[in-house]
Parts: structure tokens; C-alpha cells; sequence
């Protein structure tokens, strides 16, 4: 045997030294043939049936023909001219070949469990999908599932053997490899923890739970069985608080007992269907694709002007390639081309091997003869509906291949560009990819630099394509959705997640941006000099830490100064001086941004956004009284901005006291988007006004929501509008449904702290909190990242409830904590930055100590600029707590300079009322009158709506 196949955690094909032969890698048809004939065995397969999982849309003689060459694609890869029985049943020769697959079944015959999972390194063909072949991946689907759940069948069983036996290790080491086979298997997970606490390692019991529940959390949205509780309640009642280690499973949190059953159990059918189709869906995904470019259909060329059915219509078409004075070995790639590249232009589910244009002319065409004329191609592609028609040629031998790749516009005739690359002859794939990426990139018009730092995925870029479309038609949550599947294929997809995070704040929801900067900046060496400089704008220069001020308006000048002619940078420069004109403390900045969004509409008069923008200057100059205007006509543009269109006319209405119209906009809540709710939630807080309307949105946004975040969301702005309106009960009750929506983040813990801490929360709910957080930061940190940053933030709020008390004690090492926590896009809601919370309590101790160098580390720290990006929830507090250390050093001017450095329409904010109270007392204070009337009226009207 000079060859094995392996297919567990991906597929590969070892020589007899088990070195993996790199140039099979990209074959993935080979491959997929070798596979099928591995779990075929001994039986092997015909020769129809394997043409009908690979070439399911082909033709007859052109299927035969392709498995041919694949037959020979892999005897030359391999250098094994024996390496099938190839008759009219196909079999691998185990003289040449043997395979993993048949290895794991021999064992699983024999009942030797662990040898088996010692085999079985992944799920079955894990991450390897045939583009085109929605056959081939069913199979995959099935084979997996029945392989894994024989290995955990197999490996249950021995365990359970092996545990009544009384040989405890060997059966705790099965249900340790059950449990990295099936992760999300509440069952394996239960047993684990059980014997794990039988056998008196009770700190490990738990710590296998935390991190089950935590997966099943994050990854589904789903909770653990009841079986799974008991097993966790049985292992903590067992044991010291010394001995667990656990930040989920606090004795304050209730488990679940038999009257919560009915919930339970639904619980577990919900996790037991995810466990048994996530791989079926996850394989599902990959042959359906995520959408390319959308197809424009174009005018028939036989004049009748109907348009393609959806069924034919396609963006690209590819035409038969010209090879003359290639090797004859490359002779296939004439008609090859076409199947290479069509799947990787276009959506994989839309794969078109079968229209009348493709069928009657390039199957038509001998081998020897050339290419069609443009004017042919041209024609059929009229008729598919493509758009794009791609054509080329492909010189060299046996060992170097060139191919060069022209893209024509279809109803211009016009050449787009012309495409070269070259490589080896082994590299096949790899160059066919590579044409790919530069026709996509071409054809959309989009930035070059991703032809040099392409995605991971070409599905990854197809929908990123299709999301830079319907971004630049406006349609900003198509392209948020668009941009967040690309990341799902490509999760280090630099430019994705930096159009993610630009596009979600258009939205308004610059909360939700953080990850994806933090995605974008991990792999920022993907991004061109201008993204790369956008990027730094939008993170700040100092990320992940809080920049200067100074230099954050230096960024954002810095991209507008690169790209002087673009209407999306002025609009982004804009937009930052309106959210964050009071954090940059820029004299004038409401009057820079309003310049800076009516450049962006000289250069694009039908950016919506960028109207809706320009409109909000305008509303919130009137409302600070700054200037006057006719809200009339104001609402006249407002029925013009589309999503934005119904928050600016509650907003509107608010201003002028419409009572008409807000009932008219009361009625219509029910029927509101989950976008729109929000939108109204957020201008009532930081707008002050209309909080019992923005109470009703939340309630309806609430009703609303799906998803876990979405939900835990809707408490957030519930709690927001509760605490700012004095609904000091609803706000703890907020918590208190956060709490069974997220206990393991231990949110609704801060929460209550923060409340009491800078606002008028219930301190009695805040001091049990603080005692509970103190207790779970004292333990052991676990070496889980998500785990650790949890614990930080715990932290955070615990050593601010401390300083102010007038405790001191554990401060400095929680700073010290902080600093070391471990960066990530994953932080528990309701967390601070553990950077910026460093440097926020290092200054808090620094003036309680009356430092020496107190006054530089508290100005220091008071030029940073603490957005929800760098500094997380600490941005919804931190210039309160910036204030009252100017206080406490006498500097009363300093102070309300702090108070007043806040965010604008930036993440849920339940301390707005409380800061304008604050900052009237202030201004007065230092005989500011105006400013001190002024904002006690926020404050009031606020207040006002009990």
C-alpha cells in the first residue's frame, strides 16, 4: 500500500510516509471520487452512480468523458497507474490505496471503541464541498452523520463498560473524546460531568459545564437539558466554594427544577434537533452559496423582449476557452473552462450547465475547432441573460500553464478587462480561483486590492459583492446581512467587516460595530492603504485602547484627505462629528458635520442616509435652540428617507407637539421593524423627549425580538428608557428578565451596580450584586478567553463599587487583571473595555490616594476619547465618573467640561437624565447660569414623564 485517503476533519492523500501530496489538494472532483469509493470498500461503485453524485447536471457522454479524466487526473497525481479495479463497477486497489474510513469501520466492526476514536479526528469530509455537485454533498451529509453517531454509539457503550467495570480513568478518557466529537451533546456533556464528580474531581465537573452551557449559549441560543442541571446541582452540592471555580454556576442562580420541565424539555428537542441537522445544515449552506451579483436580464437577441426565466438567467457566462499550442494533456481545458469557472463566477445553486444557448452551441463544438466569435458568444449569452460574458485562452505544457481571462459587458460589447495568471500545472485550481476573484472584482467595480488579499472563500467574496451593490444602492441592511455571510464563510475577511461595522452604524447601531472592528482590525494587513486609513478612523489610531481626541479628528480628516471625491468618506467624517462632536469637545463640530454631509450630497445626491443625516443637523439645532425652522417642510423631506423615515417624523412631531400625528405614529408601533423600533427607543433617551413613547417602542421591540441578542438587546433599551424616565421598578425588572435571558454574562449583576453607581438604581439590589460579583471575581481565572474577559468585567464593576465606598482594597491588582486580560470581539453585554477600565480605575485610585502625580494620570485620562468601540458600556458612564474626579480635585470648571463629553445616538445610555442634573448643578456652581436653566430643563422634561 503506497497511498491512504484521509477524510476525518477534512481530506487528504498521504504517500507512504504519510506526507500529504500537495498536488491533489485543489482537485476537489478527485478527491471526492477517492472518497466515494473509499466508503464504497469492497463493494465500489458504477460508473453511472459516481457520475450521477459528481457531474449530476452533465450530460451523458460529457459525465463519462469528465470521470475519465478524473480516473487519469488521479493515477498521474499519484504516480499509481494501479490505483483503481476500473471496470464497469469502480473500486479502490487496497494493494495501492487504503483509507481512514475503511480503517474506523473494520474497528467499529470488531468493537474496538478506542481504536475508532482515536481514527475518527473529525467529522467526515469536514469543511470539503464540490461546488455544483448538490448530490455529492446529501451523501456527505449522510455519511457523516452515520459515521459520527456509530463512533458515539461505540464509545458510549465501552465507557459504560468501563465504568461498571470500576476502571474509572479509562472510562472518564472516552467520555472526554465523546465530548471534543460531539461538543454540543448535552447527553455526553451530563455524563462527563457526573463521572467526573463521582470520581471526586468536582472543580473539573464544573468547569466542563461552564463551558458546555457557554458553547451551547453562543453558538445556538439554545440551554443545556434538565438532566444536565442535575448533574451540575449534584457535582456543586458536593463541593467548596474553594474547590469550583465557576463563574456560570453561582449559588444565587436558580436550576432548573421539575416544575420549570415543560420548558426544559422543550429545550432539549430544540437542542437535539440543532445537534442532529447543524452538519446537515452547515452543508446545506455551502452548495446553496449565499447570492452573487445579481443577474440582469437583457433584451432578447431575437428582438421579442422577454426577459430570461429565473431558472436561465445568470450573471456570467463562460465560453469555451482557446488552447491551441498547449500541451495535448491540457486539450480538456477547451470545454473545461466553462465547468471550472462558471460554479466560482456565479451563485453555486444557480449552476447552469443546461440552457439552450450552452447546450446547442459549446457541446456542438468539436474539439480541434476554435473558440466561437465574439459575436457568437455574444448572442447566447443575450439568451442565457447574462451580463457578463468571460472567454480566453490557455497556453503552456505539462509543467506551466498560462491563462489569460477576457470579461465582456454583454450589452456593450465592451472589454472590461483582461485577466493573466500563470503557475503550475498542479496548481490547476489555484489559478482557476485566482482568474475568479480578478472577473468578480472587475465586473462589480470594486476596489483592487482584493485581487491581492483575497478572501478565504469565493462565496465569502460573491456576497460581499452583492452586499457592496445593495450598499451603494442604499440598501443599507440588505448590505449588513450581505456583509455579516460573507464573515460566516470567511471570518478574517478584513474588508467585510470593516463595510460591516460602517454600514451597521449608518443603521444607528454603533453599539453593534464593536466586533466587527475588532474582526477587521485583527486582520487589517488584508485592507488597502484607504481602507487601512478608514479603519484606523473608525477604531481610533490607538486601538484597541481609547486615542487622544486630538488625534481621532486627525484620522477621520486623514480619510476625507485620501479621498477627497468619494461621497461615503464625507459622509462617515460627518456623521462622527455628530454622534461624537461633544466627546471630541471640536468648538463647532455640529457645524463642520453639517458642511462635511452636504459635500457627500454634491457628490451623491441620492444618498439616503446622507439625507437623513443632514435632516437630523437640522432637527437637533432647532431642539437645542441653536436656530429655528419650518418643521413643515422638514417633514416634507422626512417622507423621503425611506428606513429613516418614520423616527425622523415621530421626532418631528415630538418637537412641535403634533398630537395628531404622534397618534397617528402610536398606532402604527404594532407594525413597526425591529430597526425603526429601536430607532424611535434611541431618540427618546437622548433626545429626552417622548419617553413614554419610547417606553411603548421598547415594549413592542421586546415582543419583537428572536434571537438571543435581539432580545437581550431589547432589555438594554428597555432598562435605558425605564431608568431615565424614574422607573426605578421597571429597571430592576429589566434586570431581573436579562438575567434569565444571560445569566452566565452576569450582566444584569453590573447593571444593577452601575445603575446605583450613576443614577438613582436601587441600592439595595446594587449592594447584593456587588457582593455576588466580588465573590465570582475572586475565583481562580479559568483559561478560557470569553471566560476571562467576563471575569474582567466583573471586576471593572466590582473595584468601582469599592472607590466609591471608600475601599481601596484589591484596586491596584485589578488593574493590573485588567490590563492582561485577553483582547477580543466576544465581550458579555453590558461590559467595559478591560483597557479602558484600567485606565479609568487607575485614575479613580490615583485621586483617592492623593497621588502626587493624580492631576497629569486624571488629565491624561480626560483627553482620551471613549467611544462604545474602545471603551464598550464604559462609554455610558465613564464622563460621569470623569466629572466627579474633577470634583473631588476642585476643578469645577474641568467637571462640567467632562459631563458635557458624551456620546450622541450611541448604544443604550441609562444615565442621560441623571448627567443633566448633574450638569446643572455644575454649571451653576460656577455661575453659569444659562447653561444651568438649560439643563435642568432636559432634566425635568425627562423626569417630567413619570
Amino acid at each position: 500500500m503506497t497511498h491512504r485517503v484521509r477524510t476525518f476533519g477534512g481530506v487528504t492523500v498521504t504517500d507512504a510516509a504519510g506526507i500529504p501530496v500537495s498536488s491533489i489538494e485543489r482537485q476537489r472532483r478527485v478527491l471526492a471520487l477517492l472518497a466515494l469509493l473509499a466508503v464504497a470498500g469492497e463493494r465500489g461503485l458504477t460508473r453511472d452512480k459516481i457520475v450521477g453524485y459528481l457531474w449530476p447536471e452533465s450530460d451523458a457522454e460529457r459525465a463519462r468523458h469528465s470521470l475519465t479524466q478524473a480516473l487519469y487526473a488521479a493515477r498521474r497525481l499519484l504516480g499509481a497507474d494501479d490505483l483503481f479495479d476500473a471496470g464497469p463497477v469502480v473500486h479502490l486497489n487496497p494493494r495501492a490505496i487504503g483509507s481512514d474510513v475503511a480503517d474506523l469501520e473494520a474497528a467499529l466492526d470488531a468493537g474496538d471503541a478506542e481504536r475508532a476514536l482515536a481514527i475518527y479526528t473529525g467529522p467526515f469530509l469536514d469543511g470539503f464541498f464540490v461546488a455544483g455537485a448538490a448530490e455529492f454533498e446529501q451523501w456527505v451529509t449522510v455519511q457523516r452523520a452515520r459515521l459520527e453517531e456509530r463512533v458515539v454509539r461505540a464509545g458510549t457503550a465501552a465507557a459504560d463498560r468501563e465504568a461498571a467495570a470500576g476502571a474509572t480513568r479509562s472510562a472518564l478518557a472516552l467520555r472526554r473524546r465523546l465530548v471534543e466529537v460531539r461538543p454540543h451533546d448535552s447527553a455526553l456533556a451530563t455524563a462527563l460531568v457526573a463521572a467526573l464528580a463521582d470520581a471526586g474531581d468536582r472543580a473539573e465537573a464544573l468547569r466542563v459545564a461552564q463551558v458546555h452551557e457557554a458553547l451551547l449559549r453562543e453558538q445556538f441560543e439554545i440551554a443545556p437539558d434538565l438532566a444536565f442541571f442535575d448533574a451540575v446541582r449534584r457535582a456543586r452540592n458536593s463541593t467548596t466554594a474553594a474547590a469550583a471555580p465557576s463563574a456560570t454556576f453561582d449559588h444565587a442562580r436558580p436550576v432548573p427544577t421539575e416544575r420549570d420541565a415543560p420548558r426544559a424539555s422543550v429545550l432539549a428537542r430544540s437542542h437535539r434537533i440543532v445537534r442532529r441537522s447543524v452538519i446537515g445544515i452547515a452543508a446545506a449552506a455551502l452548495v446553496i452559496g449565499i447570492g452573487g451579483l445579481a443577474a440582469v436580464g437583457l433584451e432578447r437577441a431575437d428582438g421579442t423582449g422577454a426577459a430570461p426565466s429565473p431558472s436561465t438567467a445568470r450573471t456570467f457566462l463562460v465560453a469555451p476557452f482557446n488552447v491551441a499550442g498547449a500541451s495535448r494533456s491540457l486539450a480538456f481545458l477547451r470545454r473545461g473552462m466553462p465547468e471550472l469557472l462558471t460554479p466560482r463566477l456565479d451563485d453555486d445553486s444557480n449552476h447552469w450547465a443546461g440552457t439552450a444557448g450552452d447546450s446547442r452551441l459549446w457541446r456542438m463544438l468539436p474539439a480541434d475547432t476554435a473558440p466561437p466569435s465574439r459575436a457568437t458568444m455574444l448572442r447566447v449569452a443575450r439568451e442565457a441573460g447574462a451580463r457578463w460574458v468571460a472567454a480566453g485562452n490557455v497556453v503552456g505544457g505539462s509543467d506551466h500553464i498560462v491563462i489569460e481571462a477576457s470579461l465582456v459587458n454583454v450589452a456593450s460589447g465592451d472589454v472590461r478587462t483582461t485577466e493573466r495568471v500563470e503557475g503550475s500545472a498542479d496548481s490547476l485550481s489555484r489559478l482557476v480561483d485566482a482568474v475568479a476573484v480578478r472577473l468578480l472584482v472587475s465586473a462589480a467595480g470594486d476596489d483592487r486590492a482584493l485581487v491581492d488579499h483575497p478572501p478565504n472563500s469565493l462565496t465569502a467574496l460573491r456576497a460581499y459583492l452583492a452586499a457592496q451593490a445593495a450598499y451603494r444602492a442604499s440598501n443599507f441592511a440588505t448590505a449588513r446581512d450581505g456583509y455579516a455571510r460573507a464573515l460566516e464563510y470567511d471570518s478574517t475577511f478584513a474588508p467585510a467587516a470593516l463595510r460591516l461595522a460602517l454600514t451597521t452604524e449608518r443603521l444607528r447601531g454603533r453599539l453593534d460595530a464593536e466586533p466587527a472592528v475588532m474582526t477587521a482590525w485583527k486582520a487589517r494587513r488584508m485592507l488597502g492603504p484607504t481602507d487601512d486609513a478608514r479603519l484606523a478612523a473608525l477604531a481610533g489610531p490607538r486601538f484597541p485602547a481609547p486615542s487622544p481626541a486630538g488625534a481621532q479628528l486627525d484620522a477621520w480628516q486623514r480619510v476625507v484627505r485620501l479621498q477627497p471625491s468619494r461621497a461615503d468618506a464625507w459622509f462617515d467624517f460627518a456623521s462622527h462629528l455628530f454622534y461624537e462632536g461633544d466627546l471630541l469637545g471640536v468648538p463647532g463640530a455640529l457645524e463642520r458635520a453639517r458642511t462635511a454631509v452636504e459635500r457627500a450630497l454634491v457628490l451623491d445626491p441620492n444618498d439616503v442616509a446622507a439625507r437623513a443625516l443632514a435632516l437630523e443637523l437640522r432637527i437637533r439645532a432647532i431642539d437645542d435652540g441653536r436656530e429655528r425652522g419650518d418643521v413643515e417642510a422638514l417633514e416634507a423631506q422626512a417622507d423621503s428617507l425611506g428606513v429613516f423615515a418614520l423616527p425622523t417624523r415621530w421626532h418631528l412631531a415630538q418637537l412641535q407637539g403634533d398630537s395628531d400625528e404622534l397618534h397617528v405614529l402610536r398606532d402604527t408601533l404594532p407594525a413597526l421593524d425591529h430597526m425603526t423600533l429601536r430607532s424611535i427607543v434611541m431618540a427618546s433617551v437622548f433626545g429626552q423627549i417622548g419617553l413614554d413613547d419610547g417606553w411603548r417602542a421598547a415594549s413592542w421591540l421586546r415582543r419583537r425580538s428572536r434571537t438571543l441578542t435581539e432580545r437581550v438587546d431589547a432589555e438594554l433599551a428597555t432598562h435605558s428608557v425605564a431608568l431615565n424616565s424614574g422607573r426605578v421598578s421597571d429597571a430592576l425588572a429589566a434586570t431581573t428578565r436579562l438575567s434569565q435571558l444571560r445569566p452566565d454574562s452576569h450582566a444584569y449583576l453590573r447593571l444593577r451596580v452601575l445603575d446605583a453607581l450613576y443614577a438613582s438604581g436601587d441600592s439595595a439590589a446594587a449592594d447584593s450584586a456587588a457582593q455576588a460579583l466580588a465573590s465570582e471575581a475572586a475565583l481562580p481565572a479559568l483559561e478560557i478567553p470569553w471566560a476571562r474577559r467576563a471575569q474582567a468585567s466583573d471586576a471593572c464593576v466590582v473595584a468601582q463599587w469599592r472607590l466609591a465606598h471608600g475601599d481601596t482594597t484589591g484596586v491596584a491588582r485589578t488593574v493590573a487583571l485588567l490590563r492582561a486580560a485577553p483582547l477580543g470581539s466576544d465581550l458579555p453585554p453590558v461590559s467595559a473595555s478591560p483597557i479602558a477600565c484600567a485606565g479609568l480605575l487607575d485614575a479613580m485610585l490615583a485621586v483617592q490616594l492623593h497621588a502626587r502625580n493624580a492631576d497629569d494620570r486624571l488629565a491624561a485620562l480626560d483627553s482620551l476619547l471613549f467611544t462604545g468601540v474602545t471603551a464598550g458600556n464604559a462609554a455610558s458612564y465613564v464622563y460621569i465618573a470623569l466629572a466627579r474626579l474633577h470634583q473631588r480635585t476642585g476643578d469645577a470648571n474641568g467637571a462640567l467640561t467632562a459631563i458635557r463629553r458624551r456620546p450622541f445616538l450611541s448604544g443604550w445610555a441609562p444615565y442621560l437624565t441623571a448627567a443633566w442634573l448633574e450638569e446643572s448643578r455644575l454649571a451653576d456652581a460656577v455661575g453659569d447660569g444659562a447653561r444651568a436653566r438649560a439643563a435642568y430643563a432636559r432634566y425635568s422634561r425627562a423626569s417630567g414623564e413619570r
